[in-house]
């Protein structure tokens, strides 16, 4: 299916191909980051998005640079996986025994995944992983027995680790004033 559909969009115009993935990619990432954002995640509405949209660029670029070679594309998703999975690793802490941030981890690399669906014009996977992401995220949390989950760093809050919401506010105001008093 995916190269039937690039196919076909170049014959339509071959200034669009790309556009239409770019456009999916993002509107199938914004139910996964807005539920992180109500959450309040480490990562929400802009980041989600833009891993999938990222993640769609670099393959959708990879077609155009590379069109009779789609054994290389394979090299430019392998690439995308691996980066995307750092990425998602800098979301996980660890603090004594209880690891924080696995289910954000998890969310980007599969929002990336879904942006490499919309990048090949495998719409079916890409909007089913939406789909999933979202429930799981949402509806499975209210599953999880109260306390039990650690995505969030609230059981942190107020620790070294995790200042509480009033020191991020006094730090915040800090960091202002210090930025105030270095202008000439």
């Amino acid at each position: 299916m995916g190269l039937a559909w690039q196919t076909w969009m170049e014959s339509f115009h071959p200034h669009l191909f790309g556009l239409v993935e770019l456009v999916g990619a993002f509107l199938l990432a914004l139910p996964i980051g807005w539920d992180r954002e109500q959450n309040d995640r480490s990562m929400g509405l802009r980041t989600f998005p833009l891993i999938s949209v990222a993640s769609c660029a670099f393959l959708v670029i990879a077609q155009r640079a590379m069109p009779d070679q789609p054994g290389e594309w394979n090299k430019t998703l392998e690439g995308v996986a691996t980066g995307v999975g750092f990425l998602g690793a800098g979301a996980i802490v660890k603090h004594g025994i209880t690891v924080l941030g696995t289910a954000t981890a998890a969310g980007v690399w599969m929002t990336a995944a879904m942006g490499a669906a919309a990048a090949f014009g495998q719409w079916p996977i890409a909007i089913a992983l939406s789909v999933i992401g979202f429930a799981t995220l949402r509806l499975v949390r209210h599953a999880t027995p109260k306390g039990k989950s650690t995505d969030r760093g609230d059981l942190l809050e107020g620790t070294a680790a995790t200042p509480g919401p009033e020191e991020r506010t006094a730090r915040r105001d800090e960091s202002a004033r210090e930025r105030e008093g270095n202008r000439p």
